[in-house]
């Protein structure tokens, strides 16, 4: 007997074990009326005010938790119930309850966006928090009709920076050089590890981004001020706050707990209660719920009318054939942007993209696809809070681009090399023999540089692999090369930028998106969405608890990561850390890790 089928003999007993696990406790929800309807005071249509916590900006798109794993809302799934408070006439108003937002300024936007039309349907908007930071207060400063802050609350609000981290003495220290080659001035992914310090034309990039989230941070302020942009920059510069002092800026309406603020939601609602709203909607599932999904084949949820499409490019992207809930996989993505061509019930399709980018060769086959399919029905493409390298690769396939001002894009560059670990060798007293046929069979190894007739083969297959990028660029954007490569070398840029210099079509979000894509479907402007990855269905979750399948992209970046803690949490941070680990020569990445807070 061979280890796969002793494997397979050793595992036969667990998917009893799970079944009984699943099905008893969906039983014990039933017994305990986990699947009856709930009465919360008031019954079927009551008048209420909606209670909404984004406590933290909600995920891109559908994930892929495994069984009993917790979940995070969508940003569809916040739409959804925005949406529905908008257009009832029992919702009476919205209280939010809300938290830091990091650097998802492309979320902030959308959400602004709407929860505006939930203000101009009438309905009073008030917000409390316990802290916030500047994404999350440009947030509130923009959506809310009251404001008020918990008494032992802080607020973050002290103007935006961008932290780049450094590893090249670390490198050193441990024997490690990296080999990076770079195609574009901007294209400086390689640096953290090959640098001490902030290039230039790097340092020239990040201050024109900076810039622009900064001037939209203001804005947004200002409008507490009556639109006074001088003030809102001084209160800025008084940052960091708390509550006493919020209030004495102007900054907020009201020092109040969590309960008082609810009550005064309540009463401008003028209704008799607030009720929250649980979110994700769908997370306990009962025992007729459950079955149903174990039945299913995986699209029980697939739409028989005429409908838009929203396929989501979330995370790093990466080749293979395997859906994985942490990336962008080029393999399933082609498979379904097929599937949408050959669809008669598809009428448009939306990208949303929010992902730094990654393998070249998985953003050219995805590109592939979707100019594909553009060229059958109209493809729209929202960028979210970062669509840059090969995730912009992707979205110059789109007939439009949508972004966000304060969206994170570009970077049109291309980046590749390895890792010479001979130094470590050496000091752990390990002495690789390495026989070789052929001139460069061993140029990948990590037991020795890069000769200067490998490096110069591997800077052809990039400036290759650049021009390309150029091609793809100026093919969707209808730009001559020299136009594209006038604006890409890998600069990283703001979706305000990247309108005024034709990378972006229209400054607008995800909502704007899909009513534009509506519009070129020629479909009613409540036509229905349908939604890719979907949730993993419980059959594929307990394939994958029972198999322990992971795919080599997973196992890649976890041991990474575990590697990375070890020596130091600040270089686990680093988002083309993985570079170091990648077996694609040719990146599409973002230049560094940009989050601006």
């Amino acid at each position: 007997m061979n280890q796969e089928s002793g494997t397979r003999s050793r595992r036969w007993w667990v998917w009893p074990l799970i079944l009984v696990g699943a099905l008893s406790t969906c039983l014990l929800r039933c017994a305990l009326g986990g699947d009856a309807p709930r009465d919360e005071s008031g019954g079927v249509g009551a008048v209420e005010v909606r209670e909404i916590a984004l406590r933290s900006p909600p995920a891109s798109g559908p994930g892929r938790g495994g069984l009993g794993a917790g979940r995070e809302p969508t940003m569809q799934q916040v739409f959804t119930q925005l949406r529905l408070i908008e257009q009832q006439d029992t919702a009476r108003g919205l209280f939010l309850r809300l938290g830091p937002m990091g650097g998802a300024w492309g979320t902030v936007a959308d959400l602004v966006e709407a929860i505006g039309r939930v203000r101009a349907a009438g309905k009073p908007v008030h917000c409390h928090f316990d802290m916030l930071d500047n994404a999350g207060y440009a947030l509130a400063a923009s959506a809310c009709d009251r404001l008020s802050m918990t008494p032992a609350g802080h607020l973050n609000l002290v103007g935006v920076a961008a932290q780049v981290f450094y590893a090249r003495q670390l490198l050193d220290s441990v024997g490690v050089r990296a080999e990076v080659i770079a195609m574009g001035r901007f294209k400086s992914a390689g640096d953290m590890f090959t640098e001490t310090t902030m290039s230039e034309a790097a340092r020239e990039a990040t201050n024109a981004l900076l810039d622009d989230v900064s001037a939209g941070l203001a804005e947004s302020v200002a409008r507490r001020f009556e639109g006074d942009l001088a003030r809102a920059r001084a209160v800025i510069d008084t940052g960091p706050f708390g509550a006493e002092s919020a209030r004495a800026a102007g900054l907020i309406d009201a020092v109040a707990f969590d309960d008082e603020a609810r009550e005064h939601a309540r009463l401008a609602g003028d209704a008799p209660r607030v009720r929250a709203i649980e979110l994700p909607v769908d997370r306990d599932e009962g025992f007729v719920a459950m079955v149903g999904r174990l039945a299913a084949d995986g699209r029980a949820d697939e739409i028989h009318e005429p409908h838009v499409a929203v396929v989501h490019v979330t995370g790093n992207i990466v080749d293979g054939e395997s859906p994985s809930g942490a990336s962008a996989v080029s393999g399933p993505f082609v498979t379904e942007v097929r599937r949408l061509a050959d669809d008669v019930n598809v009428r448009a399709v939306v990208l949303r993209i929010d992902s730094p980018g990654g393998s070249a060769l998985a953003s050219d086959r995805m590109w592939h696809a979707v100019r594909r399919l553009a060229g059958r029905k109209p493809v729209v493409a929202s960028l979210g809070d970062v669509a840059a390298s090969g995730g912009y690769y992707i979205a110059a396939a789109a007939r439009e681009i949508y972004a966000q001002p304060a969206s994170i894009v570009g970077s049109i560059g291309v980046l590749g090399g390895k890792v010479d670990a001979s130094g470590l060798f050496e000091r752990l007293g390990v002495s690789p023999v390495v026989i070789t046929r052929g001139a460069r069979a061993a140029w990948m190894t990590p037991t020795r540089g890069l000769t200067e007739d490998e490096h110069a083969a591997v800077a052809g297959l990039l400036r290759s692999a650049y021009e390309r990028f150029l091609r793809r660029v100026g093919t969707g954007r209808e730009m001559p090369r020299a136009e594209v490569h006038a604006v890409a070398q890998g600069r990283v840029m703001s979706g305000l930028a990247g309108h005024r210099l034709g990378l972006v079509d229209t400054l607008g979000g995800f909502s704007a998106a899909v009513a534009r894509a509506r519009e070129l479907g020629e479909l009613p402007a409540d036509a229905p969405l349908e939604e890719w990855p979907r949730d993993a269905s419980v059959l594929e979750a307990l394939t994958s608890l029972a198999t322990g399948a992971r795919t080599q992209e997973a196992v890649t970046f976890s041991l990474w990561m575990e590697l990375a803690e070890r020596i130091s949490p600040r270089v686990a941070d680093m988002s083309s850390a993985p570079l170091l680990l990648c077996e694609d020569p040719i990146l599409a990445a973002l230049p560094y890790s940009v989050e601006i807070r």
